[in-house]
């Protein structure tokens, strides 16, 4: 069978307004499989990946701009064993989330989380991520902020800092972090 490790992808736009992005694969399957991606709208990116000697294998597809807007949302891996037999899985492709700051000020009782995506599209060239921030029960929208890909919120009457924050992104990513002060 095969294991999806993680697929995210990394897009951004050139000054010229050109957009490209490339998308990294890793699978875990069975050593002595034959891997290959497959599915990508840019056929050449398609085919065999790469083993790291293991069980883990990786490939990285590269995007023109032509295939990069819209984002393909899935790709396919076929894993296929020394007697033949195939496995077939599709993986959906997401953005990476980081989280650079979540910090609470006691004095003005407030948390700042700022956060990163790895789709850093320009607005005006495509369907950009949308973050929020979740905090327990509560969901807050995180506005972009700055270049392309950041986005910060600062929330006020915080009395009481949450151990730790989670960012998510409409195009799947997510990252949790505990908050400092």
């Amino acid at each position: 069978g095969i294991e999806p490790v993680r697929t995210s992808y990394f897009r951004s736009t050139n000054a010229a307004g050109t957009t490209t992005s490339r998308i990294n694969t890793w699978v875990k399957a069975p050593p002595h499989s034959s891997v290959k991606l497959n599915d990508l709208p840019q056929a050449n990116q398609n085919g065999p990946m790469a083993f790291d000697g293991e069980s883990t294998f990786f490939r990285r597809a590269t995007l023109n701009a032509a295939n990069s807007n819209p984002m393909p949302t899935q790709l396919t891996v076929i894993a296929t064993n020394t007697s033949g037999m195939s496995t077939t899985q599709a993986i959906n492709i997401i953005d990476q989330v980081d989280i650079q700051l979540a910090t609470w000020a006691k004095a003005a009782q407030t948390l700042r989380v700022v956060a990163f995506s790895s789709d850093k599209i320009s607005l005006s060239s495509g369907d950009t991520p949308t973050l929020n921030l979740k905090i327990g029960t509560n969901t807050y929208l995180m506005p972009q902020s700055g270049v392309a890909g950041r986005y910060e919120i600062i929330l006020n009457g915080i009395t009481v800092p949450p151990a730790q924050v989670t960012v998510t992104s409409s195009k799947g990513g997510t990252a949790t972090q505990g908050v400092a002060d």
